[in-house]
């Protein structure tokens, strides 16, 4: 009874401590069982065109310094579950972050993963020549260069976690991204066309999501915070339903990017970032103040620098708009309202004297605010429809001034430029 206890007691240890060595290339239809894992693969794996390589739950797969495994035009499925995931990880005794080279698809036929996890890769996976489809669901990247990269496939990364990469996800185009989080990484998110939805980007020390210059990417539904700078525009992308807060800089703008119902609030240095030489529109935002020289002074655009455009918003005081489904509704606005234009001024810029044209009836006052929210100049104003006003600004100092007029429970503002 003794003796067959220890042989019992060998054979399990045998069994658990069971690895298996694999490298070269993969010819016909392949499955890696739980019962071989570890595969330790010791030189680069070549998975070729039209055979299928499975990885089954529970599987950890362990490289070589410097090592690949490829799937040249084949197919890797690598389908884990929540209580017995797969593992992709170094086989070093101190792995470090790129100590081996990852998971190459050249291009691969048909690639998923599912509670799969990616560590120490130079770049868990890459893929720079279209994949035809591939999917994410469940996954974890953590401490690799790059989590995925160059991933131009047609496909989906759902409920993933990117934590201590060096970038998230880089340069994936026509995917979708969604439920996912990506936290503590040097970058985020960064992206040419894909869609990205309920989202958490946070903690990202330079930038938590961009879109390349040349892309068209959606931003929809995503909380973004604390990162270096939150949002990097590209050129007509769509940043909606966003709330992009305490970040360093909460956006950088791209040209002609479409930013709506988005909560721009408390970022660090500035909410809002101008560096392209055309004036753009953020009116439907809300920026957690209702005092537009105070706004203005969380934004740096052309009056800070004239080589920049400037940025028109409205100062609400709730959010002013909502998303149902893939549609953003404008629900109301506020007390404060510059799309009421019931004067108009000029000239401005503006150097001595500024001119006030009445479009109706008007009792009221006028006050000129300086961007630290201090009254430099008021008036009361009395005239008919059709008729000129005028004030003497000779004496304000250059800068940014906000001219508020309040009529019959009206008020508008304007932005105005002292030179």
């Amino acid at each position: 009874m003794k003796r067959s206890l220890l042989f019992s007691l060998f054979l399990i240890s045998y069994i658990v401590n069971a690895s298996t060595n694999v490298k070269g290339g993969i010819y016909s239809n392949t499955t890696w069982t739980k019962a071989n894992s570890p595969y330790i693969v010791t030189d680069t794996i070549v998975v070729f065109p039209g055979v299928t390589l499975t990885i089954q739950p529970g599987v950890t797969v362990e490289f070589a310094n410097n090592v690949e495994l490829e799937i040249r035009q084949a197919t890797l499925i690598a389908l884990g579950t929540s209580s017995d995931s797969i593992i992709f990880t170094s086989n070093a005794t101190f792995p470090t972050p790129g100590i081996y080279s990852g998971i190459y698809l050249d291009p691969g036929d048909t690639t998923k993963f599912s509670y799969c996890h990616f560590c120490y890769a130079n770049t868990a996976i890459t893929d720079p020549i279209n994949s035809t489809y591939a999917s994410f669901t469940h996954c974890n990247f953590n401490l690799n260069i790059y989590g995925i990269q160059y991933l131009s496939a047609v496909g989906i990364v759902d409920s993933c976690n990117f934590r201590n990469n060096t970038s998230a996800i880089y340069w994936s185009a026509t995917i979708l991204i969604e439920n996912c989080n990506a936290i503590k990484n040097t970058n985020g998110i960064t992206n040419s066309e894909s869609t990205i939805t309920d989202c958490i980007i946070d903690s990202n020390a330079n930038i938590g999501f961009s879109c390349w210059v040349n892309g068209v990417c959606k931003l929809k539904n995503c909380e973004i915070k604390y990162n270096g700078i939150g949002v990097i525009g590209g050129s007509h992308d769509s940043i909606c339903s966003n709330l992009i807060e305490d970040n360093n800089i909460g956006i950088k703008l791209g040209t002609n990017d479409i930013y709506l119902c988005n909560s721009i609030c408390n970022n660090t240095k500035y909410n809002l970032f101008d560096s392209i030489a055309i004036n753009q529109s953020l009116n439907h935002n809300y920026w957690c103040l209702t005092d537009s020289a105070k706004i203005q002074a969380t934004i740096y655009d052309g009056y800070q620098n004239i080589h920049y455009g400037l940025v028109f918003f409205t100062p609400f005081d709730t959010l002013p708009c909502k998303s149902v489904g893939d549609t953003t509704i404008i629900t109301s606005l506020s007390a404060i309202n510059e799309n009421i234009n019931f004067i108009s001024i000029y000239p401005n810029p503006v150097t001595n004297e500024l001119f006030i044209n009445l479009h109706q009836a008007i009792d009221g006052i006028l006050t000129l605010t300086n961007v630290f929210g201090q009254d430099v100049y008021s008036t009361k104003i009395s005239g008919s429809d059709g008729s000129t006003q005028k004030i003497n600004t000779s004496n304000l100092q250059q800068g940014v001034y906000f001219l508020k007029m309040e009529s019959n429970g009206q008020i508008l503002t304007k932005k105005v430029l002292k030179i």
